[in-house]
């Protein structure tokens, strides 16, 4: 009688499932709610994603404990080069010499933390005032079927925002009333939603745009909070019964939606590249997208 054993080869990570891992790695480590995050979390979501969406995983590897562990080491190198690259660079981008341990005077170097609040609050979507980056929340908005109404003081914005799909666009520069604009496209009904960038500055028109029970959700301040009135949201939150929702981060289990939403229409939500600069070049490219003059994403290439 003969016995015939088949040794299993071991199992390797594939380049391609390699690029995947440091994508959703920069993804989670950049996330403001995951960063803070130590030891197990980021490695476990990342395995999660991982698994859910099958990048190149033999068949039946959750049942190898040997598969898994592999895969599990390499999503811990993964995030450990990540982190330490992220370090270096946020170090250098406020003028620290880390030959002398000296930092630069203050004018030259630029607040990474402030630039990135920027580039966060920089989203766009159905009604938005001053259309800093036309991003993925047209595209979204696009996606699911909504009427898009998009804002801009510049031209060439909205010219982008048009080829992107926008239903409608509006120089607010040109048309200082424009939540009645707003309204009349509309029909005199207003919009469901606003996504609110710059604040008090604008929040009042914004508030006018919504129609009975709509939403207005704030993700930046743009306009900032100095020489600004307050505006009062009680009235509009009771007699227009509005719903008011800031916005910071997303969770989890929004991100791995939004992940499918964009796999569910790629000709639809594909991001709109500005400028990519190299990893050494990041403080430029902070100091770029705080200038608000570009028109898409700024990349900043970290592999």
């Amino acid at each position: 009688m003969w016995h015939i054993t088949v040794q299993q080869a071991p199992y390797k990570v594939s380049e391609h499932l390699h690029k995947n891992l440091v994508k959703y790695g920069v993804a989670i480590l950049l996330s403001p709610q995951l960063a803070a995050y130590k030891g197990r979390v980021p490695v476990n979501i990342l395995m999660n994603i991982v698994k859910k969406h099958c990048f190149d995983i033999p068949a039946n590897s959750e049942k190898n404990q040997a598969d898994m562990d592999t895969l599990k080491r390499e999503c811990q190198d993964v995030l450990t080069q990540l982190r330490g690259k992220f370090k270096k660079q946020i170090l250098a981008s406020v003028g620290y010499n880390a030959e002398n341990k000296t930092v630069a005077a203050k004018d030259d170097h630029q607040n990474i933390f402030v630039l990135t609040t920027v580039m966060t609050n920089g989203s766009n979507c159905v009604v938005t005032v001053e259309l800093v980056r036309l991003n993925f929340a047209l595209q979204f908005a696009r996606a699911t079927g909504a009427t898009t109404i998009v804002l801009s003081s510049s031209p060439a914005k909205l010219a982008v925002a048009t080829t992107l799909g926008a239903t409608h666009t509006i120089n607010y520069a040109a048309t200082p009333n424009w939540d009645q604009r707003v309204r009349e496209l509309t029909g005199g009904r207003g919009v469901d939603r606003v996504i609110e960038v710059v604040g008090n500055a604008t929040l009042e028109r914004s508030i006018a745009s919504a129609r009975f029970g709509g939403s207005i959700d704030v993700i930046g301040l743009l306009g900032g909070l100095d020489h600004v009135p307050p505006v009062d949201i009680i009235a509009a939150s009771i007699w227009k019964q509005l719903k008011f929702r800031g916005i910071y981060v997303g969770a989890v289990s929004q991100f791995i939606d939004m992940t499918r939403l964009m796999i569910a229409n790629p000709d639809i939500t594909r991001p709109l590249i500005d400028k990519v600069f190299p990893f050494e070049q990041a403080k430029d490219a902070f100091a770029y997208l705080k200038s608000q003059k570009h028109v898409g994403k700024v990349v900043v290439k970290v592999v």
